[in-house]
């Protein structure tokens, strides 16, 4: 990491931080918003969409941050030149939407979640990458109706994939075997947060 961070260290000193953007500001988005404002010279979050701006505004607040909401893409584009981090209401219709802003240097950095960029990376034909490694990764639950009767069979279901190889099968075929989880921690409610 010495390299990458002497780079960000020397956009810093230059005036030209990497210029962040990100869509989603729940707990770990707020996290990243507070990283990159107080630990990583050489990046600065300029933008944050949200489906609700309220949150987004709370997760840079949290940082220290005072944000600008903002309704247009001049407007976003003054908060940025002004150096005001800003909250959109511009929602991307989905991610490609968020792709094309990458691709079309609107953005020059985007955050997901580990296997959904490792799919886009994987989809993009070169012109995406990943840079750094994930952090703080969290596995993902599966949310049934109470008193449904599925919860212990999809259980079973999960130990049987994952019993006969077809649980990695799947996960290396979408590209995104980093994940996987050892059988222990297959739980029935078993959140952690």
């Amino acid at each position: 990491m010495i390299i990458v961070d002497n780079a960000l260290k020397a956009r810093e000193k230059q005036g030209k931080p990497i210029r962040v953007g990100m869509i989603g500001a729940g707990f770990m988005g707020q996290g990243l918003i507070n990283q990159i404002a107080h630990s990583v010279p050489g990046e600065r979050m300029v933008a944050v969409f949200n489906r609700h701006p309220d949150k987004a505004v709370k997760a840079y607040k949290y940082a220290g941050l005072d944000p600008v909401v903002v309704e247009t893409q001049s407007q976003l584009e003054e908060a940025i030149h002004a150096g005001k981090p800003a909250v959109t209401v511009l929602p991307f219709a989905d991610q490609n939407g968020a792709n094309l802003a990458l691709v079309s240097g609107r953005a020059q950095l985007g955050f997901a979640d580990s296997p959904p960029a490792e799919y886009q990376v994987k989809k993009s034909n070169g012109q995406f990458k990943l840079v750094g490694q994930s952090y703080a990764n969290a596995p993902y639950g599966l949310a049934v109706p109470k008193n449904s009767g599925l919860a212990k069979p999809i259980h079973a279901a999960i130990l049987a994939l994952m019993k006969d190889g077809q649980y990695k099968a799947i996960l290396t075929h979408w590209g995104v075997q980093a994940g996987a989880i050892p059988a222990s921690q297959v739980k029935i409610n078993g959140a952690i947060s």
